[in-house]
């Protein structure tokens, strides 16, 4: 979900996560972006808070596909409960938007 008109509204997509430690996890993946193009990214996530079924992170990595740059740096703080998880990322450019995100987290035993 963008905050700014003219953004692709569902950034379909699909990706693996390995937990390293109890709060450091690495992702990579592809998705459809805000820019309707595919996208590849890779990051480190280590969660600050875990307790029960909740976890709050933030992750740091970085992001192929946007039109600005061939490869782009990425932060961002996410919680979850359970294998729903909510991301935030902010706006970068004056004409961007900001993004609210939201993803599942199957595990494979």
């Amino acid at each position: 979900m963008h905050d700014q008109s003219g953004y692709n509204g569902f950034n379909w997509g699909a990706g693996l996560e390995q937990g390293i430690t109890d709060r450091w996890t690495v992702a990579a993946g592809w998705y459809r972006n805000s820019e309707y193009r595919g996208s590849t990214y890779v990051y480190g996530r280590y969660a600050v808070y875990k307790k029960n079924a909740w976890d709050i992170g933030i992750a740091v990595g970085a992001v192929t596909g946007y039109q600005r740059a061939a490869v782009i740096p990425m932060a961002f703080p996410e919680m979850c409960y359970a294998w729903t998880c909510a991301m935030f990322a902010p706006r970068v450019e004056a004409t961007g938007a900001n993004v609210v995100g939201l993803r599942l987290r199957i595990p494979i035993n």
